[in-house]
């Protein structure tokens, strides 16, 4: 790690490069390569059912280095286009991922209903209060989400220029599998 960074801190000094990022390093690996090099933003998995997350975001807060979370609908369940009946083949990833796995995706599934709820009351859908909750996070700069029509990209813009409720937020984040 130590030699990498720095060499890739020579190439932003020698106008190669503009920044240093860092993808899935956890917050002792971030405090580390930060002593080693200016680290500006980490790209981190984040949603309402990957919340273990905080930590390391806390740390890159703490830090001041810019926070580009990924998987924000959690591989489309949050998008509530999944049931309690949905199953995934071996050859599809999400039947590998927890959140997708036994009484974790049961439970993650009862907390789309609770989005679902709160997207009706709310005047929007299940996919943008999942993206606005990861983007109310302070110290979150930027999400990344799929989209595979312009449709799914009109949805998702929609989750800008507003906030979720504080209790709002915290309710919806409580009906989630314990976090990992």
């Amino acid at each position: 790690l130590e030699r990498s960074l720095e060499a890739l801190a020579r190439c932003v000094d020698a106008g190669k490069n503009s920044a240093l990022g860092l993808s899935n390093f956890t917050s002792t690996l971030i405090r580390t390569a930060h002593q080693i090099a200016p680290i500006s933003a980490v790209q981190i998995p984040f949603s309402l059912a990957a919340q273990r997350a905080e930590e390391d975001i806390a740390c890159c807060e703490e830090l001041g280095i810019s926070v580009i979370a990924y998987g924000v609908l959690a591989q489309g369940m949050l998008s509530g286009k999944y049931t309690p009946e949905s199953s995934f083949p071996p050859d599809d990833r999400r039947s590998r991922l927890p959140h997708f796995q036994g009484e974790a995706y049961r439970r993650n599934i009862g907390g789309v209903q609770r989005i679902k709820t709160l997207a009706i009351l709310s005047r929007r859908t299940a996919a943008q209060i999942a993206i606005r909750w990861v983007l109310d996070n302070p110290a979150v700069s930027a999400v990344l989400v799929g989209a595979k029509g312009p449709e799914h990209v009109e949805e998702n813009v929609g989750a800008l220029g507003w906030r979720l409720e504080l209790r709002d937020r915290q309710e919806v984040a409580q009906h989630f599998a314990v976090r990992h």
